[in-house]
């Protein structure tokens, strides 16, 4: 089966809303891949990995369909604009799966 992988990149317009989505994302269940992963269950939206490093947050996210990955992405953003009008994900096609998804 193809599966259509997408990464999306947090943008934040404070410390603070990086804090509550961090905060959010905690209380979901989670299971820790490495210092700088967690793959993230959030009903309804499913399965997620999130990485960091020092600049930057990815979501990556992994569907068989163009139609379940609009979905996702859709309540990604409406998640993440919860925690302030200034953060935002800038969604691009991914080459591979990442592995903690395969």
């Amino acid at each position: 089966m193809c599966m259509l992988a997408m990464t999306g990149t947090l943008r934040f317009d404070s410390v603070r809303a990086l804090g509550e989505l961090a905060r959010r994302l905690c209380a979901y269940h989670s299971v820790r891949v490495s210092d700088t992963e967690r793959v993230v269950l959030v009903p309804p939206i499913g399965s997620f990995l999130v990485d960091w490093d020092s600049s930057s947050v990815r979501l990556h996210v992994v569907a068989s369909a163009q139609r379940d990955i609009d979905e996702i992405i859709k309540q990604l953003d409406t998640e993440v604009r919860k925690v302030g009008t200034g953060a935002s994900i800038d969604w691009t096609n991914s080459a591979a799966v990442p592995v903690p998804l395969r």
